[in-house]
């Protein structure tokens, strides 16, 4: 058996420690490809609730609902696209979107409430953290 000299211990700890970071990138972006599939259905979901909402406003909160609907195919859209994206700056891209995720959200569950719907209908996308 050959005895293994401090480099090729430099070399095994150096590789070991690349394929940690590695592993973790794919563990990172498994994580994130559940959480962006679960917040595209809600979005789903939240357009489909708007959409009722819309036939049953007056005017000026059909404007508004529309508004917010257009914000959740924004988002939507980029969160598909970002699948896409490249690797550079992912993680902040991510949490961007995130967050955009948890504005929109309590934006929509607050014009909805204004308009007299029950939080109920809101349990489909509140899980989507």
């Amino acid at each position: 058996m050959a005895a293994c000299d401090q480099g090729d211990t430099r070399w095994e700890t150096a590789t070991d420690a690349v394929g940690a970071a590695i592993g973790e990138d794919e563990r990172f972006d498994l994580r994130w490809r559940e959480y962006r599939d679960a917040v595209v259905s809600s979005l789903d979901v939240m357009r489909e609730t708007l959409d009722t909402a819309r036939v049953e406003a007056n005017v000026v909160d059909r404007a508004q609902i529309s508004r917010m609907a257009e914000r959740v195919d924004t988002l939507r859209s980029d969160l598909v696209a970002e699948v896409d994206a490249a690797s550079e700056g992912k993680h902040a891209r991510r949490a961007a979107l995130e967050a955009e995720f948890g504005a929109l959200r309590g934006d929509v569950e607050a014009l909805l409430v204004r308009l007299g719907h029950s939080p109920d209908e809101f349990r489909a996308w509140q899980d989507a953290d």
